[in-house]
């Protein structure tokens, strides 16, 4: 839970200097399960036998999706000609994450300019997990569902949230 993130543990699966991603990302907002009482519950409540009784609360899981080959190790090295998406987006110094604005998913406050909703927690969620804890390094682009992959495959936006499936190949 996000009171009891320093709990959890530490990786170097993407370098010693990302070491405590997890931590900072769930800091941040908290895990699946906060994201999902927060956003979601009042307009779909957990069911004892729906698709969410992966996840009763007790923890962040939801489904550890495979990412990339776990026994490669860390990233592998890059250089000047080669920087990591992570190095280019560190370098910039803030995260470009594509959104869809739905109603508890991403909206903006026109008297503030201020984002808000699930997705938008998933994106200060990982601006923490690669900012050392910073949620307000994100930058957000409303795309509609039909623009949102060519701007990823562009280079717009450096994520995609919401009406984005996870797969192995992306």
């Amino acid at each position: 839970t996000q009171s009891t993130a320093a709990l959890l543990g530490t990786t170097t699966v993407f370098g010693e200097e990302f070491s405590n991603m997890i931590i900072d990302a769930v800091s941040a907002v908290g895990n699946y399960a906060e994201l999902y009482d927060r956003h979601l519950e009042d307009i779909v409540p957990r069911q004892t036998n729906g698709p969410n009784t992966i996840n009763t609360g007790s923890s962040g899981l939801m489904y550890s999706m495979p990412f990339g080959n776990p026994n490669r190790g860390a990233v592998p090295p890059s250089d000047e000609q080669n920087p990591s998406r992570l190095e280019i987006i560190r370098e910039r110094g803030f995260l470009r994450c594509g959104i869809s604005e739905r109603a508890i998913f991403a909206i903006q406050d026109p008297d503030t300019g201020e984002w808000s909703g699930q997705d938008v927690d998933f994106c200060r969620a990982l601006s923490a997990a690669i900012f050392d804890g910073v949620t307000n390094t994100v930058r957000f682009t409303s795309l509609s569902a039909t623009d949102r992959f060519g701007a990823l495959q562009q280079g717009d936006v450096d994520v995609l949230s919401r009406i984005t499936t996870v797969t192995l190949a992306r």
